[in-house]
């Protein structure tokens, strides 16, 4: 194999790992906010349950403040791994291309993502808290009479 082969090669990994990273964090993002949707809405569907159910009906929306929190930590963790794959994809880029010749700009660009997931993923959280109590102090007591 010639230099320039193997050249291209490095690039298409390069640039299936990145594509990789990039769709999983949504994948995941995505996954995280159905789950918490869904849970979080099923106190809400048929009085019946919070009736028979009681308090026990905020269980659902606490596993689903448990599972935000388990995510948060795995997307950040999957962010700093797309950090390393997006400094390298964009190192070799500006090297052959100098699409970010600003290397300021380029780590505040790359910093963006990060920070606009994870801002989407605590306020879902906060929601989500909110919500819990909600159901705590507001929809439960209504439905059955025990406040």
């Amino acid at each position: 194999m010639d230099h320039d082969h193997i050249r291209v090669l490095e690039a298409q990994l390069l640039w299936d790992e990145y594509k990789y990273r990039h769709d999983h964090v949504w994948q995941t993002v995505f996954r995280l906010t159905a789950a918490a949707v869904i849970m979080s809405v099923l106190p809400y569907l048929h009085h019946e349950i919070v009736i028979e159910l009681g308090y026990w009906v905020i269980g659902p929306p606490v596993l689903s403040i448990m599972l935000l929190v388990f995510g948060f930590v795995r997307v950040s963790e999957e962010l700093a791994l797309f950090d390393l794959v997006k400094a390298t994809h964009r190192e070799w880029q500006n090297d052959r291309y100098q699409f970010f010749p600003d290397s300021a700009q380029n780590a505040a660009t790359a910093k963006d993502f990060n920070s606009h997931v994870k801002l989407y993923l605590g306020l879902l959280l906060g929601l989500t808290v909110v919500n819990a109590g909600v159901l705590l102090w507001m929809w439960v007591p209504q439905v059955t009479g025990l406040g």
